[in-house]
């Protein structure tokens, strides 16, 4: 506990000598630090695993597995105010069980930083997939039949990222994305970043399908893949905008990193491999971001290249949303004025 509370510290120092949100072009866009921002939202996330198996190439295309695990879309109210958020939400009932499954899943995310840099925080744990891939191997499958399932495939992910914006004095990424800001004229920024994160991908018996089992050799019973990756790279973010209001949004970053990797297999045999790999980012958005009223779509999307000689595998992380929302003139309160006075304020 003593440990983390040291890291915690250092960490909030750091942000706050070298990296402390300066001053900014008013021409460009603008910070809303004494609205209410009263966002309503429906969201959506699925994690995206797929497999193949490099042993042989006169499998005509038929040995693939393309797993797909669907969180149920979401919809709530969020409520933004300077540096503080607040939301609540609720999910909806799971669609098309019979031919998907169920998915059990978890997701925590959590970010603090401003338009010079932004450090974002997950947690995601999905327990459940389907291969829809499935037509292609199986010859008795028809539309309107059940994919193969797997539900004992679960995939656990913790991650840190951090993003640094050089035009942060031009260009506000957050107008695209959180609202509390908006672009004005189009802008232009290099983006570096960087992740830490650790991947645990594991079933009971097989990745695979009875069905495709045999293309993979020495491989065919690999039931546990885990990953820590370390990555740093550089990417670009544009902001579109026209008549003041009307914005696109988008940003590619791509990242080099070294990754430690443990395979398990049914037998009980293990592997630990380190091999030099890639990862990125996609993201977009776009919409209406007026004076007060806004409306926006966007999405995040995460990829992660796990490969060797033998097996080409691909973890995606997708999610989009669409919002709309006022931002409300209020008179800040006298114990929040008595906040913004402290060190703990500044820090944030």
């Amino acid at each position: 506990m003593k440990l983390r509370r040291i890291v915690l510290v250092s960490l909030l120092l750091f942000s706050r000598v070298t990296f402390s949100q300066s001053s900014w072009d008013t021409t460009k866009y603008v910070k809303y630090k004494d609205r209410l921002v009263v966002t309503l939202y429906t969201s959506w996330r699925q994690f995206d695993y797929s497999f193949d198996q490099n042993f042989t190439n006169l499998d005509s295309g038929k040995s693939g597995a393309h797993y797909n695990a669907d969180a149920n879309s979401v919809s709530g109210l969020q409520l933004d105010y300077d540096k503080l958020s607040l939301s609540l939400s609720f999910k909806t009932a799971a669609s098309n069980t019979a031919l998907k499954g169920n998915t059990q899943y978890k997701n925590f995310n959590f970010s603090f930083g401003g338009n010079r840099w932004i450090l974002e925080t997950s947690y995601r744990d999905y327990k459940g997939f389907y291969d829809i891939n499935t037509s292609s191997y199986d010859t008795s499958f028809r539309k309107g039949s059940p994919y193969f399932q797997n539900s004992s495939m679960q995939v656990q992910q913790t991650k840190v990222k951090f993003m640094y914006f050089t035009n942060y004095k031009k260009f506000a990424y957050k107008s695209g994305y959180s609202y509390t800001c908006r672009q004005l004229k189009s802008a232009f920024s290099w983006v570096y970043g960087g992740n830490i994160y650790y991947n645990k991908h594991a079933t009971d018996s097989s990745f695979f399908s009875p069905l495709i089992r045999s293309w993979y050799d020495q491989e065919a019973y690999l039931n546990q893949l885990n990953v820590f990756g370390i990555s740093a790279g550089i990417g670009a973010s544009c902001n579109i905008v026209l008549f003041k209001r009307f914005f696109s949004n988008f940003t590619f970053n791509l990242y080099a990193e070294p990754q430690w990797r443990n395979y398990h297999r049914l037998d009980g045999s293990t592997s630990k491999l380190c091999y030099l790999s890639s990862s990125g980012d996609a993201r977009f958005s776009f919409g209406y971001n007026g004076r007060n009223f806004f409306i926006a779509i966007n999405s995040l999307n995460d990829f992660t290249y796990i490969n060797t000689s033998k097996l080409t595998i691909i973890s995606k992380f997708i999610s989009g949303s669409f919002s709309y929302g006022y931002r409300f003139k209020v008179k800040s309160p006298k114990i929040y004025d008595k906040f913004k006075a402290t060190k703990l304020y500044q820090l944030i």
